[in-house]
């Protein structure tokens, strides 16, 4: 996904084709598409805002479906950001593998960013409020939706794996005490409990994990 964005910066890379998805966001010349592109990825907020300026759609995709506002955030410009949204940059686009510049923000631990796109209106799911260690959001969310502990995210994990794989002990005990399935396996035949013990190493939580794992 990352190495996705990197390629589609410096190459042609956006489908102008009459056929390509979006076409109605899709106004600008292929060169200044490019100009634009390059801009963000170099967080230069003078040239971003100088083309958006001259009318430069900020919403013209990759092939891959990945925005301008998808590089800022990966690039980690939060100002470059201010600038794309200001000029009608779509918070909630998302890319061929279904992410959304707040999907990439999460995962790549740019916590401002993110505070930022959901002030502007982007969505987020129990995944995505895991990440950002939204404890209050997660327990409203799980008082509405108890079935969310075991929803089913990327590569088959529930908000226990990604808890753990995050080094989110806390957040990992909440879960647990919501009643989130210690045992749980996602595509790789791997339990929150492994997922802790590649990553982080949550010692504390470990131990209770174990107990879980013991009395499951």
């Amino acid at each position: 996904m990352r190495l996705e964005m990197a390629l589609a910066l410096h190459g042609p890379g956006f489908d102008n084709s009459p056929n390509a998805p979006h076409t109605s966001h899709q106004t600008s010349s292929p060169s200044t598409t490019n100009s634009l592109n390059r801009a963000v990825a170099g967080c230069d907020v003078e040239l971003v805002s100088r083309l958006l300026s001259t009318g430069v759609d900020p919403n013209v995709e990759t092939v891959k479906g990945v925005t301008s506002l998808h590089v800022a955030v990966e690039k980690n410009c939060i100002e470059v950001v201010r600038i794309l949204l200001a000029y009608g940059a779509r918070v909630n686009a998302r890319d061929t593998e279904s992410w959304s510049p707040l999907d990439l923000a999460a995962d790549m631990n740019r916590m401002e960013i993110a505070q930022l796109l959901i002030s502007k209106g982007a969505e987020y799911d129990i995944f995505v409020a895991v990440a950002l260690q939204k404890r209050e959001m997660i327990a409203k969310m799980l008082e509405r939706e108890p079935d969310l502990l075991a929803a089913r995210g990327r590569y088959g994990r529930t908000p226990l794996h990604e808890a753990a794989a995050l080094g989110l002990n806390e957040i990992g005990e909440l879960l647990l005490d919501r009643g989130a399935e210690v045992n749980s396996k996602d595509k790789n035949d791997w339990t929150p409990l492994y997922s802790d013990g590649r990553s982080r190493n949550i010692e504390t939580s470990a131990g209770k994990w174990r107990g879980n794992q013991r009395n499951g």
